[in-house]
């Protein structure tokens, strides 16, 4: 039940480009197995790279990322199982060649990777645009947005070979999911020294986020034949695990930040963000965020020579801020309902989710 790890993996990469335009692109390949039978993994990704510097005061860069993955998801720890459990006699074969499936109440670890299969498909594509440009000494803009998109296909099928039920079936799952998220940034930075000593820095930008997912899934049962997976030879459909879902979330931000030091030795930072998410209910759905520090390099104090050749940096830093996240539920603020697990008179209904939305 076990075999040799095999890893092979391909890669060709070109790249050029001259002082205003450079790129590298890359293709790469893999194959491998694990170290249990029937399990494997393979990948094929494409990856290009161009930067664009027309001038000395613009440039943009495009980065594209796509992949492809094929896996078998086998259940490593219930073949280890199993196996382990079996006496080192217990057969696994009759004398036809006919795996044994159920030999003293335990599975046959064999029939297991063979006739029980998870077959994960994963398709991602990712692209990132930037561009930069200098408006004048000391102040430049920046903007970028990126998009990634990942489409998941899982196929699962159990023969009923496998079944303990009474009569035995077979089982099939197709599961479909789709995230996309989209992001955007925009950044404005200024610098400035003046008096050879006082170094000012300033930033504003804002961000927006945007994310959906969307998922389908069917799983059937008694299969008029296991010579077809696919879920169009199912005989029976389990309504409580047919259903196609999709929820979204999106986020836009607001930030600002100044910052100056004398000499690099007495430091100031002042920040602000505001924030605003959908998860929230309309009466919190925006909040601020101010941080304030300060900073003393005291390495750089004439009382501190006597001590450079043991201390290179010495800083006192104080700080204070807010901070928060958003990590609940995308719909936990408003009053839920559930939907299709629940019959009345054989119809399918609906009703309210035991937990309560929260508005605030």
């Amino acid at each position: 039940m076990t075999q040799t790890a095999v890893r092979n993996q391909f890669d060709l990469g070109i790249m050029g480009g001259n002082k205003t335009l450079s790129y590298f692109s890359s293709l790469q390949y893999l194959d491998e197995t694990g170290i249990m039978i029937t399990s494997y993994n393979k990948r094929f990704s494409f990856r290009t790279n161009i930067d664009y510097k027309p001038s000395k005061n613009f440039s943009m860069a495009t980065r594209v990322n796509f992949s492809y993955q094929n896996k078998n998801d086998i259940n490593e720890g219930n073949m280890l199982q199993q196996a382990l459990q079996r006496p080192p006699g217990m057969a696994l074969y009759l004398p036809d060649g006919e795996y044994i499936y159920f030999n003293g109440g335990r599975r046959n670890p064999l029939a297991e990777a063979y006739l029980r299969k998870d077959i994960t498909q994963v398709y991602k594509g990712v692209i990132y645009q930037t561009f930069d440009l200098t408006v004048a000494t000391g102040l430049t803009l920046h903007a970028d947005a990126s998009a990634d998109v990942q489409l998941e296909r899982s196929n699962e099928f159990t023969s009923k070979l496998l079944s303990n039920g009474n009569p035995p079936i077979s089982v099939g799952r197709d599961n479909v999911t789709l995230p996309i998220r989209l992001q955007g940034n925009a950044l404005a930075n200024y610098k400035h020294t003046f008096g050879a000593a006082h170094n000012l820095s300033a930033m504003v930008g804002m961000n927006i986020e945007r994310r959906r997912e969307e998922e389908v899934n069917i799983r059937g049962t008694l299969f008029v034949t296991e010579a077809v997976e696919t879920l169009n030879a199912a005989g029976l459909y389990d309504l409580t695990n047919v259903y196609s879902t999709a929820i979204q979330s999106s986020l836009a931000g607001f930030v600002g930040r100044l910052s100056y030091d004398y000499r690099g030795r007495y430091l100031l930072n002042v920040n602000f963000r505001r924030d605003g998410s959908s998860v929230f209910g309309a009466a919190n759905r925006w909040g601020n965020f101010p941080s304030v520090s300060v900073g003393w390099r005291l390495s750089d104090e004439q009382f501190m020579s006597s001590l450079k050749g043991v201390v290179t940096d010495a800083k006192l830093r104080a700080s204070y801020g807010a901070t928060g996240n958003s990590r609940i539920g995308e719909y936990d603020a408003a009053q839920q309902y559930i939907f299709g697990g629940y019959f009345y008179n054989g119809v399918s209904g609906v009703r309210t989710n035991t937990r309560m939305g929260n508005p605030f």
